[in-house]
């Protein structure tokens, strides 16, 4: 498969998880919001593969954002449908696991802060193929 067709199948992977909100916001500016698990905030999680995930203030401003991925090199949709699965499931761990980062206006004003922590990234690439393992094992039961 090549990688737009990976990519493809990704985001529409992606939309048939949205819920009908989330879809028509993704539709309209390749972003979407969720709701944590566990605190209620919201988050914004944008169209990419990293440094895409914003918490919001109560106005819908980011107030940081928050680096955190699958393992591996995947396709947007796919990377975004876990971190949407993660938050939405187990904020705590995915809050944990995150890499913070300044919450500007553009890439170039994204500070990204350096996380030694080896055994958080562990625990996230365990958390993340057991997420997927999921979504897997649901699209082979509803025979999509």
């Amino acid at each position: 498969m090549t990688c737009e067709a990976a990519e493809r199948k990704s985001l529409t992977l992606l939309r048939e998880w949205l819920s009908p909100g989330q879809l028509s916001q993704y539709e309209k500016d390749k972003t979407f919001e969720t709701i944590g698990s566990k605190t209620g905030k919201r988050y914004r999680i944008k169209q990419g593969n990293q440094q895409n995930v914003f918490e919001l203030d109560e106005r819908g401003q980011p107030v940081r954002g928050l680096c955190f991925v699958p393992f591996g090199f995947l396709a947007s949709g796919d990377v975004m449908l876990a971190q949407k699965i993660a938050l939405e499931t187990d904020e705590e761990t995915a809050i944990t696991v995150a890499l913070p980062f300044a919450s500007g206006t553009g890439p170039g004003r994204f500070v990204r802060l350096v996380a030694r922590d080896a055994r958080r990234v562990r625990f996230f690439q365990g958390f993340i193929a057991n997420c997927l393992a999921r979504v897997a094992q649901r699209i082979g039961a509803t025979g999509a």
